[in-house]
């Protein structure tokens, strides 16, 4: 990784960090703000509550009144809460919760509190205001009548409760509402934004993933073209430059009037200038299979003849010991294929097994089918590919990096080659393959409908 990207790399990771602390920092200090606005709406819920259970408890008070009658005392209290509640309405706020708490007071000992009336209104309210709660258990505390009044509506409590406190201005008495916990009820109303910010810090790595992936494979596909045009270069020039020596022999030392050494060196010319037409192929190959046009032209091809064939010209060509061990099953095993494109594929995967090979090599090749493939296996006891390369052997420009390998020329376009003409067949090709035991290659082309 070149200084430069490594610094573009670590600008965005620190960019995308910075980013994501200050939304976290928003995230949080939102989630306080919208605590405390609920935490405040509960208790204006519970505030009103008791205003209007007050209420209720007076005019149910003089109801009882009228039905049957009571003391002075209590009329009293009932029927000037009733008849004045719409002055005390209008009166000051610090007269007002004077008289409330008097009332309270008072009420207190004719009537107990409708806590199933409270924890109504206060839930209605808290669901006009967009909060969604539920209420366990009600606490009343009063400085003067009834103490620690209370009132549970669930049979067995909660673990996690939240404990919302109301007391009026005086002072004189005191609720306690025990509800969900507020982080539920905060989170729950923040569930918006915490998915849209999730979705987006989401998106943002999977881009930032992405880039970095892209880049660099466009840097690993660039090195690997910087690789095959050093490697073709001194490939091209190698037989040019041989047969260009073998032709200046004959030319300029007058060899050509010697039978022998005539032939030898034309026989070198022809050897160069056959590899170097090879070479030149492989090339077009690869540039005719990026065409949208390249179809294949299938036929009949006797197997058992193909292979022959194909084993005949990789022992003269090569300089090592070759074995073959060929087991085509029936023996008269026909292959509908590209005659050219298919011979390529096989010869390319015979090269590989060679190359790859020690000094005396074993070719297995074995070829049956089955009820809608055709099967063809390569297999050697070469050095064979660990496993981390063998998922892209069949790359473009792929060559396996390490191992014994680097004194093997090549291009890293054979492999890639037989996969995109096995894929033009409609079919597939797999690898299995271990360190200094070999490698087996099978092919699976259909067969002709």
């Amino acid at each position: 990784m070149k200084p430069s990207f490594r610094v573009i790399v670590i600008s965005i990771i620190v960019a995308l960090t910075a980013i994501f602390g200050w939304q976290l920092y928003w995230l949080t200090g939102l989630y306080s703000s919208i605590k405390q606005e609920t935490y405040t709406t509960i208790v204006a819920a519970i505030e009103k509550a008791d205003t209007h259970e007050l209420l209720c408890r007076g005019k149910a008070a003089e109801a009882m009144d009228k039905k049957k009658g009571t003391n002075n005392q209590n009329r009293l209290v009932s029927r000037s809460y009733n008849y004045g509640f719409e002055i005390f309405s209008a009166m000051p706020t610090i007269i007002m919760e004077s008289i409330y708490s008097g009332l309270h007071e008072s009420l207190d000992f004719v009537l107990p509190i409708n806590f199933r009336y409270m924890r109504r209104y206060i839930s209605s309210e808290c669901r006009y205001k967009g909060i969604n709660i539920e209420i366990y258990r009600i606490f009343y505390d009063v400085s003067s009548g009834p103490k620690e009044n209370q009132y549970q509506f669930v049979k067995v409590l909660p673990r996690k409760m939240e404990c919302v406190t109301y007391t009026n201005k005086e002072g004189r008495y005191t609720y306690k509402v025990y509800i969900t916990p507020l982080m539920h009820i905060v989170l729950y109303r923040m569930s918006g934004i915490l998915i849209a910010t999730l979705l987006i810090i989401v998106l943002l790595g999977l881009a930032f993933w992405y880039l970095i992936h892209v880049i660099m494979r466009q840097r690993t596909l660039e090195e690997m073209k910087d690789d095959f045009t050093n490697n073709m270069t001194h490939e091209l020039k190698t037989p040019v430059a041989v047969a260009y020596s073998a032709a200046d022999t004959l030319l300029n030392f007058k060899l050509g009037e010697d039978k022998a050494k005539r032939e030898k060196y034309l026989q070198i010319c022809l050897d160069q200038l056959s590899r170097l037409s090879n070479l030149i192929e492989q090339i077009l190959s690869m540039s005719m299979e990026r065409r949208k046009s390249l179809t294949m032209k299938k036929e009949s091809l006797d197997v058992t003849e193909l292979v022959d064939k194909l084993m005949e010209y990789h022992r003269l060509k090569s300089d090592k010991e070759v074995t073959f061990h060929v087991r085509i099953n029936p023996p008269h095993f026909h292959l509908f294929a590209d005659a050219t494109h298919i011979s390529n594929v096989m010869s390319n995967l015979i090269d590989n097994a060679i190359k790859y090979s020690a000094d005396k090599v074993e070719i297995m090749i074995e070829v049956d089918e089955t009820d809608s493939m055709s099967r063809i296996v390569v297999s050697d006891q070469g050095i064979g590919i660990d496993r981390d390369n063998q998922t892209r052997i069949f790359e473009k420009f792929y060559r396996v990096p390490t191992g014994n390998t680097q004194h093997v020329r090549g291009y890293g376009l054979g492999l890639y080659y037989v996969k995109q003409i096995v894929e033009k067949h409609g079919g597939t090709i797999s690898v299995q393959s271990e360190p200094g035991k070999g490698s087996v290659f099978t092919l699976l082309l259909p067969k002709r409908k």
